[in-house]
């Protein structure tokens, strides 16, 4: 029975352990951005691999979404590019330049509570920042009265 225990623990133990091996790590950071391309670089499947299934590369000033980053203190960004296969690639953060979220609505809305904010006018340039171009932002009636703006 005791040698049956030790066999069963050990068998377990080399089961995880081979588990582990063969399953590459996924840590990631979610990021939901863009990314405007200033060099032409490598776009890899794998970075620590350096593998670039069809020799894919950033054109420099175009631009692509981001949905994770390697690290916190990233070195890479996960981001689509549609020519290519696979279409989610790996590249260098010296690539480009993140431009911030991108726009996500058409229309956003404000309860009365301006006069909370220490500053006002920055609530009123996030809400800018994510409507989308001809969007609307509305904002009941308070301290600072009713008013529409208009993302251009």
């Amino acid at each position: 029975m005791f040698t049956f225990r030790r066999l069963l623990i050990l068998s377990v133990i080399l089961f995880f352990g081979w588990i582990s091996w063969t399953i590459p790590a996924r840590a990631s950071v979610p990021l939901n951005d863009q990314l405007e391309a200033t060099e032409t670089c490598e776009a890899f499947q794998s970075f620590r691999r350096r593998t670039n299934p069809g020799n894919i590369q950033l054109t420099p000033g175009q631009i692509y979404p981001v949905t994770a980053k390697n690290k916190d203190d990233a070195t890479h960004y996960y981001l689509r590019i549609d020519d290519a296969e696979p279409t989610a690639r790996w590249v260098s953060t010296s690539c480009g330049n993140l431009l911030g979220t991108p726009p996500v609505g058409d229309i956003t809305s404000s309860n009365p509570a301006f006069h909370y904010f220490e500053n006002p006018h920055l609530a009123l340039a996030e809400i800018k920042r994510i409507i989308k171009p001809n969007g609307r932002a509305k904002m009941a009636q308070g301290d600072l009265a009713l008013q529409r703006c208009r993302s251009r």
